[in-house]
């Protein structure tokens, strides 16, 4: 059914308004670097909720690379699960010979007190885990006594889908058990399992690692997530070698991880270090740009640039372009002139010029031509397949370079 056209109009001139790309919500960072990567390059993409995408260079259909959450469709499922499980992870680095903090897993609903007491033997602080799931997130640090340790247990009692920082950008099946009940309200599965670790002292370090190889190393005192970004360092070229080939060969340990971003804790970046000194805090299998953000935008998008180039090599021969003029269908809209409407305002604020149309009202189908700075036009799209912008929510994106 092909209905009256709406037409979405809007013209900017001038250099584009600079977004700020510190309000995304950490769980979609990656797969919008990479989004923004594969627009400035000239690429076709394909978008669809859950971020999950297709690249392919134009005119080229043999190229399509699919990507999930910004990870190269060459890392396997079993691989992100095998990341996602903390004791089998835990379990492949040491019989590789890598060295983990001392840690045990217990259940909420029946060892809390056991696993308490196991914190008190290896002596405070220490770290609490969800012992499956998203990894480096929700990780509760320096807990040095008792009521402390109470509290960091009765936040993993609650549903994950409940908790403060949970995240559903995970794309591997991490927890399947439906949540149990007391006094009727809901909690997390009666053997949901929680990790305790010895909290290890030194140089806190987040390795990079694409391909094998470590493209980045972040020096972050108080942890990736915790540390202010006037206290990070990038030491990449600072970092001894001995702790760079640990990292490249520690992110094999895990079979089918194409990115890996993993933690140490050291006694000096600088020194040469054997593997028993250095401690493995964290190993994911997907990058965390967030976490390069604060330091500098232009690392995280030039980390997602090797991201975009390990999925389809051809690209590293492509300039980025600062402009790019594209055709786009949006599919899904449940009121395509509302819609309309809110991409229109949009793109006023961020300079971008856009002619649409509503092409099919059945479908909730819109069509057009945009032109605009790369980062500013994902941007919009990656909000739209979320959690959407003032209500309104598209199940489908295609950008068509012209």
């Amino acid at each position: 059914m092909q209905a009256e056209t709406t037409n979405c109009r809007s013209e900017q001139s001038g250099s584009s308004p600079t977004i700020n790309r510190i309000r995304l919500a950490k769980g979609i960072r990656d797969g919008y670097e990479v989004h923004r990567a594969a627009l400035e390059r000239g690429l076709d993409v394909r978008l669809l909720p859950r971020q999950v995408m297709q690249v392919n260079i134009p005119g080229d259909v043999a190229t399509v690379e699919g990507l999930a959450h910004g990870i190269p469709q060459q890392t396997s499922l079993a691989g992100a699960t095998y990341a996602q499980d903390l004791r089998m992870r835990r379990a492949m680095l040491l019989k590789a010979g890598f060295s983990v903090p001392r840690g045990a897993t217990f259940s909420v609903g029946r060892s809390r007190v056991l696993g308490r007491k196991f914190a008190e033997r290896i002596g405070f602080p220490v770290v609490i885990k969800p012992a499956v799931g998203d990894n480096t997130i929700e990780v509760q640090t320096g807990i040095t006594n008792k009521r402390q340790f109470r509290l960091a247990v009765e936040y993993l009692f609650t549903p994950p889908s409940q908790r403060p920082e949970f995240t559903r950008s995970a794309y591997a099946l991490t927890e399947l058990r439906e949540p149990g009940k007391i006094n009727g309200k809901l909690v997390a599965p009666p053997g949901y399992r929680f990790l305790v670790e010895k909290q290890e002292q030194g140089d806190y370090l987040r390795f990079l690692v694409i391909d094998g190889e470590v493209r980045n190393v972040l020096y972050c005192p108080d942890g990736p997530w915790k540390t202010r970004a006037h206290r990070m360092d990038d030491v990449t070229e600072a970092v001894h070698p001995s702790l760079t080939a640990i990292a490249a060969d520690a992110a094999k340990v895990v079979p089918g991880l194409t990115v890996v971003a993993l933690d140490m804790v050291v006694p000096d970046y600088e020194g040469d270090t054997e593997i028993s000194e250095a401690k493995i805090v964290e190993l994911s299998e997907r990058p965390w740009l967030s976490v390069q953000l604060k330091k500098s935008p232009e690392l995280a998008s030039r980390m997602a640039d090797l991201i975009l180039e390990s999925a389809l090599p051809q690209v590293a021969e492509f300039q980025p372009q600062r402009l790019v003029d594209i055709d786009v269908l949006i599919g899904g809209a449940v009121d395509p002139v509302a819609l309309l409407d809110v991409v229109a305002e949009q793109f006023v604020e961020l300079g971008i010029e856009g002619d649409l149309h509503e092409s099919d009202h059945t479908l909730g189908q819109i069509r057009g031509r945009v032109k605009g700075d790369p980062a500013n036009i994902a941007w919009v799209f990656e909000r739209l397949l979320d959690k959407g912008i003032k209500k309104q929510r598209a199940m489908l994106i295609e950008q068509k370079a012209l």
